[in-house]
């Protein structure tokens, strides 16, 4: 999403990546309708850009961290709606994390504060319903699915370590090289067949990715300190996230193929908030995230950068005065809608 101290989520559509001169930008608006402060925040969009889901706060008066957002989902037919919770969610806050290919599955996560409390879960489908997924392990307080497959049959995500869904298969932790520590799954390919996150081998946290052929650590360049994969293209070759490094002056953005690793460039050699890559469209070509808090669009294949909003005022969007786009989280599969 494109955030901002107003509290809005953006949509932006940039079809100058087909061709066409111009660029559109627009609000998706909020859950609650009052007069007081707001929040929604746009986390992910299906392959197909029908379809955003996030999280909106639902009392006007409330700020962001106040435990008062639910989870939405967007459609230029419908606008915002919310989801339905299930029956042992007993607090206003949940957010939607992930969307499948057509936008007709949705996980997220809810909170449940009954007994010792637990933060759990859940797939909706419109004809299922919204149903809480099982964790890992079943003391595990906590399980945010990160990342859906495209056909929404796959779910993975985080508990006590990295983890897949499967309505076959139920939940299982996802094995990694090193000591076990810590794993986090963050996305997954459309087709299903790579994940990506981030395990711990012992020293530091290192960017991962499971295959059929097993798990195994991205490689990024020598001496870095932490790096994270946040998704890949529609077979997996392309996979995109942040690695930190102090010799090569902070944190930047990489995409990997099986040719190498491209250090994706940053707006300037600030690198005081950092740089990170945190979608990417399905041929694998084009990436988003935030670059020293700006939302920006990369060309993987080059490295070359945008800052999204000196970009949408050059395909002459007015109006653009008040915002601040810090940080952009999805991009459509063919590239022309950002949010």
């Amino acid at each position: 999403c494109l955030r901002f101290p107003a509290g809005l989520a953006v949509a932006i559509a940039l079809t100058f990546l087909t061709g066409d001169s111009h660029a559109a930008f627009h609000g998706l608006g909020f859950l609650e309708t009052g007069s007081g402060l707001k929040y929604s925040e746009a986390m992910a969009i299906s392959a197909d850009g029908s379809t955003i889901v996030g999280a909106s706060s639902i009392d006007p008066s409330a700020e962001p961290d106040d435990d008062v957002l639910w989870s939405f989902r967007w459609t230029e037919a419908t606008g915002m709606q919310a989801l339905p919770k299930s029956s042992e969610a007993d607090v206003p806050l949940s957010r939607a994390y992930a969307v499948s290919a057509d936008g007709s599955v949705i996980v997220g996560q809810e909170y449940n504060m009954a007994g010792e409390g637990s933060v759990d879960a859940y797939r909706w489908t419109a004809s299922g319903g919204l149903v809480v997924l099982p964790h890992a392990e079943p003391e595990a307080p906590m399980s945010t699915p990160w990342g859906i497959s495209g056909d929404g049959s796959t779910v993975v995500g985080e508990g006590i370590a990295a983890f897949s869904w499967t309505s076959g298969g139920g939940t299982v932790l996802l094995p990694t090289a090193g000591c076990g520590c810590f794993s986090a799954a963050y996305g997954i390919s459309a087709d299903g067949s790579t994940v990506v996150g981030v395990a711990s081998d012992g020293d530091v946290d290192v960017a991962y990715r499971w295959t059929v052929g097993g798990p195994e650590a991205i490689p990024v360049p020598a001496g870095s300190e932490v790096s994270e994969a946040y998704a890949a293209s529609a077979n997996g070759a392309t996979i995109v996230g942040m690695f930190e490094n102090s010799g090569l002056g902070g944190q930047h953005a990489f995409a990997w193929t099986e040719l190498g690793v491209v250090t994706l460039s940053t707006l300037d050699d600030d690198l005081t908030l950092g740089s990170s890559a945190l979608a990417v469209t399905a041929d694998g070509e084009w990436a988003v995230g935030d670059s020293n808090g700006v939302a920006v669009l990369w060309n993987t294949r080059t490295g070359e950068v945008w800052d999204l909003k000196e970009l949408l005022i050059s395909q002459g969007n007015t109006g653009l005065d008040d915002w601040t786009l810090q940080q952009a989280n999805g991009i459509s599969a063919d590239g022309t809608k950002i949010i």
